[in-house]
């Protein structure tokens, strides 16, 4: 019988809340693949009316010794 790996994010933004760009950016820190986030995008936009495209740029930043995604 085989184990499996069962990861969880417990995720409540009631206090402070999050932007996309904040979420996405945590999700690939935390180890999601860019471009299957990427890929997901790209289906969603062929749901939303008027939308051509959506695009992911992930890149790693740091200020005042504070780094994110």
């Amino acid at each position: 019988m085989s184990k499996l790996n069962i990861r969880r994010l417990i995720f409540d933004p009631r206090i402070a809340g999050i932007s996309g760009d904040m979420l996405l950016g945590a999700l690939i820190d935390l180890g999601a693949d860019p471009k299957k986030i990427g890929d997901a995008l790209k289906e969603l936009s062929s749901h939303i009316p008027d939308c051509k495209a959506i695009k992911l740029k992930a890149y790693k930043t740091s200020r005042h010794e504070i780094s994110a995604t």
